[in-house]
């Protein structure tokens, strides 16, 4: 009887480990294709259901039985998703996933009277992108770009001083706002002589033609040509 009860035990204690031996640990490492970064927070799909996430070195160890190859998904913000089949008996997978392409637009306003400006040229110069264009009607310009991708502006507009800038990319579309200065203003201010108070409706001419009149602080921004 106990001859027996010990052979049983050995047979399922051998079943044990034939079942053990035959599981299998796929390791899933991820990473930024362009810079090699290795990505946390990607998460993990096997035959369609979450299974976890990557850790802070990007990798993420899922452990199977080893009898069908597995369909793999990572999915990660600012990525385009990556879906592939892996072999049954593969222990490493590497996973290099690109960046969403998202949209940067720019819209461009006088700083005096916050009406758009158009007809400015508006570059851009960074990751996977060197690009320029030309604000229209409504003062704006929008570019195809990378998330998560850092870029150099640059804004030239005639009458106006160049703006250079730089802009973070996030994973979502973005608008940026720019109030861009006239180089050819000059403000005038009128006051009283004897006690220094503003003058409001006084008249400015320059070269015999009526400029206009100061307002209740005495001033009237003009825009005259330099030189």
């Amino acid at each position: 009887m106990v001859k027996s009860r010990l052979i049983i035990v050995l047979l399922v204690s051998c079943l044990l480990l034939c079942c053990t031996a035959q599981a299998v640990t796929l390791r899933i490492s991820v990473a930024d294709e362009k810079t090699g970064s290795a990505l946390v927070d990607a998460s993990i799909y096997v035959d369609g259901d979450y299974v976890g996430s990557t850790a802070s070195d990007g990798t993420y160890s899922y452990v199977h039985s080893g009898k069908k190859d597995l369909r793999l998904k990572v999915v990660r913000p600012g990525y385009r998703d990556w879906v592939d089949y892996v072999d049954y008996e593969a222990t490493h997978v590497q996973v290099n996933v690109v960046r969403e392409d998202e949209t940067l637009t720019f819209e461009l306003y006088d700083a005096g009277t916050l009406r758009p400006v158009v007809g400015a040229r508006v570059e851009i110069k960074g990751e996977g992108v060197s690009s320029s264009g030309t604000t229209g009607s409504a003062g704006s310009t929008a570019f195809s770009v990378r998330a998560g991708a850092l870029y150099n502006v640059d804004v030239r507009a005639s009458g106006y001083y160049d703006l250079s800038k730089t802009v973070q990319m996030e994973n979502s579309d973005r608008v940026v706002q720019y109030w861009l200065f006239s180089s050819d203003l000059l403000a005038v201010q009128v006051r009283d002589s004897e006690t220094s108070a503003p003058l409001a409706g006084a008249e400015i001419v320059v070269d015999s033609a009526r400029a206009g009149v100061t307002d209740v602080d005495g001033k009237l921004p003009l825009h005259m040509q330099r030189e």
